[in-house]
């Protein structure tokens, strides 16, 4: 199995008991993520940072 990001991230989520790895994609995954954060109050400088985006306006346009 070649290494991408899709396979790579595919193998760990097979790890998780009841989780269907093949249901979640990259783009999923980082959107659960910052959903995460945001609803346990984390400040949205910090999540723009996290996510890599160069401002708030980006993470607050995606999200």
């Amino acid at each position: 199995m070649p290494r991408n990001a899709n396979n790579v991230i595919r193998a760990i989520l097979r790890k998780v008991p009841g989780l269907v790895a093949e249901e979640w994609t990259p783009r999923e995954l980082r959107h659960s993520f910052v959903s995460i954060l945001s609803a346990a109050g984390v400040s949205i400088e910090t999540i723009s940072k996290l996510v890599g985006h160069q401002t708030t306006q980006v993470t607050e346009d995606v999200y």
